[in-house]
């Protein structure tokens, strides 16, 4: 039973990190999607 637990604890604990790492990428001011884009050229 005590590894049932452990799974069940383990499932929890990630979860929770998954939504603390979601919740830190939505707050940040610009996309990610944005910065992964190759830049223009300063010239053209």
């Amino acid at each position: 039973m005590s590894v049932v637990f452990r799974y069940l604890l383990y499932l929890v604990l990630l979860a929770a990190a998954g939504f603390a790492v979601y919740a830190a990428f939505a707050e940040l001011p610009a996309p990610v999607r944005e910065i992964s884009r190759p830049a223009p050229p300063p010239n053209g």
